[in-house]
């Protein structure tokens, strides 16, 4: 609801992914690699402090509510208590990446937002940069 307009229509949604991008990986040094195999990736990442702003001004500035997709193997209490916090309408769980096209081409999900490196994958033009969902906002 934007400026008191309340209607019965569904507001499109833009879709961040959460794993190594959302929550960056420290994975630099060989230290970092041995304390991510005895607790975990996840655990230890940090928050990308772009994804964030920009999911702030997503909700205060627009039409759009911001999702977040995360794995559903990836999707443990813990993570999830990490992303309390942030500003996101919902939770996406999908099984892989096939899952995120399929919503993108149902219009589930407007657009997504990644790594330039994985999208690719993902066979949509309105899978995109995060400097380009910056440029739609």
């Amino acid at each position: 609801m934007k400026n008191n307009n309340i209607s019965n229509r569904v507001a499109p949604n833009i879709a961040f992914r959460v794993e190594d991008f959302l929550l960056e990986y420290k994975d630099k040094t060989i230290l970092d690699d041995l304390s991510n195999l005895l607790t975990g990736k996840l655990y230890r990442a940090e928050k990308n402090k772009l994804v964030i702003s920009t999911l702030y001004k997503i909700l205060q500035h627009t039409d759009y509510t911001a999702d977040l997709v995360m794995l559903k193997r990836n999707a443990s209490d813990r993570v999830k208590e990490r992303l309390v916090d942030l500003p996101f309408s919902n939770l996406i769980l999908v099984e892989d990446v096939d899952e995120i096209t399929l919503m993108l081409n149902t219009g589930r999900i407007k657009y997504y937002v990644d790594k330039k490196e994985r999208l690719s994958r993902i066979n949509n033009e309105y899978a995109i940069s995060l400097e380009r969902a910056r440029n739609i906002i």
